[in-house]
């Protein structure tokens, strides 16, 4: 297609326009989406890798030391005890 003439100039401004106007009506169904999904209960986001229970058990171990500070606490010994890095453990929330 010849890009150089009047015609084909305004044909690619319009292509453009449609173009814009396609992806605000997507981010507006996409954003309702989201809203009835939130409304009826979905959970969005990566699942955490330690359990509520494991959480709890962390922050114990951890008593308030900051990810500076190396915390033998929470070397396990069998290996079982906490199935993430231990670095993990200190972004658990409180």
């Amino acid at each position: 297609m010849d890009t150089t003439s009047d015609f084909a100039e305004l044909v690619l401004a319009m292509l453009g326009v449609a173009a814009k106007l396609e992806r605000r009506r997507i981010a507006e169904r996409t954003a309702r989406g989201r809203a009835d999904a939130e409304a009826k209960g979905a959970k969005f986001g990566r699942k955490p890798k330690l359990t509520s229970h494991q959480q709890r058990e962390a922050r114990e171990r951890l008593g308030g030391r900051d990810a500076t500070q190396r915390c033998p606490q929470l070397q396990c010994q069998s290996g079982d005890d906490f199935p993430a890095h231990s670095l993990t453990m200190y972004q658990t929330p409180s």
